[in-house]
């Protein structure tokens, strides 16, 4: 569904607990099976994101074709993953 796999949702989640973005809270002592939270900064980036994202998606629904639509979600895509590299 993402094109990621195991390792790499390993390394992403392992890098956002790492920034203060995510926590993880054990369960018991398997962590495969932890729960993962928003931490508080974690709320704050999300909401931000929620807002630019809205406009963003608001934006390009104006007078656009689907075609356009769909190259926009492609570059965000690409965006998100030179964040999640940057971050690193």
């Amino acid at each position: 569904m993402t094109g990621k796999d195991k390792a790499d949702v390993s390394r992403d989640t392992n890098l956002l607990i790492n920034k203060g973005l995510l926590k993880k809270n054990l369960n018991g002592d398997n962590a495969y099976r932890a729960k993962l939270i928003l931490s508080e900064e974690g709320k704050k980036v999300t909401e931000n994101l929620v807002v630019k994202i809205s406009e963003a998606v608001r934006q390009v629904g104006l007078n656009t074709t689907e075609e356009n639509r769909n190259n926009f979600c492609h570059v965000q895509l690409e965006q998100k993953a030179l964040l999640m590299r940057r971050i690193a």
